[in-house]
């Protein structure tokens, strides 16, 4: 349940992903939360990631495009092969920065083991970014838990926490998500490049290629 903040910004936020609002389709499925049946075609202004802002770390992960982990000595990189993002988990032993001086798009990022669970701990997330591509809002506030867990060679296990006493009456958690490895060469461009593809939106492309290829689309827009 939102608080009165949070079902304000929800509101607000005019998502294209989801059934399309008012449509029979909407209609059929009551029992499905209002924010995956209030789709908005075409693209509209609301999405920051309309404009080629990164899409923050949660609706990041929630994404079902590839993620690529790459492991220092001192921090992780997750490489998200969506918009090309890439964000840092330190894994140096800091403690979780709350109430930071200055919000960012991924957060910032802290992490620590938990038996056999890796927990990372996000705070500092600009506001400005959704939970998800249904446009779930959040503040500068919450605190973003994520726990992975490898459950077999090849399968990784995550979960996810949102707490947001601000917008959010109770902790929200994430279904779980396997992510599952892909054999290296899976990933080719068709000229048989191997790698995760640049999928980055750019503004130069913004109306003629990245509206009418996937929000559009995604909105039920067919050109």
């Amino acid at each position: 349940m939102s608080r009165p903040l949070g079902q304000k910004m929800f509101d607000a936020n005019k998502p294209s992903y989801g059934r399309n609002l008012g449509s029979p389709e909407a209609a059929a499925h009551p029992e499905e939360h209002i924010g995956r049946r209030r789709a908005v075609p075409p693209a509209n202004g609301t999405d920051p990631y309309q404009y080629c802002n990164p899409m923050g770390p949660s609706r990041a992960l929630i994404y079902p495009d590839p993620v690529e982990f790459i492991v220092l000595p001192d921090r992780i990189y997750e490489h998200f092969e969506w918009g090309y993002g890439l964000r840092t988990i330190w894994t140096d032993g800091r403690k979780p920065l709350m109430d930071p001086d200055l919000p960012r798009w991924w957060g910032y990022s802290t992490s620590h083991w938990d038996g056999d669970t890796f927990v990372v701990t996000t705070t500092g997330v600009d506001e400005r970014t959704w939970v998800d591509h249904f446009g779930y809002p959040h503040s500068v506030d919450m605190v973003l838990e994520e726990r992975y867990r490898r459950i077999a060679y090849d399968v990784l296990e995550l979960n996810m926490t949102v707490t947001d006493p601000k917008v959010y009456t109770a902790p929200w958690k994430s279904q779980t998500k396997k992510f599952r490895k892909i054999e290296k060469g899976t990933i080719k461009s068709v000229d048989g490049w191997a790698g995760l593809l640049e999928d980055i939106c750019a503004p130069a492309d913004e109306v003629d290629q990245f509206n009418k290829r996937v929000r559009d689309p995604a909105g039920g827009v067919v050109h």
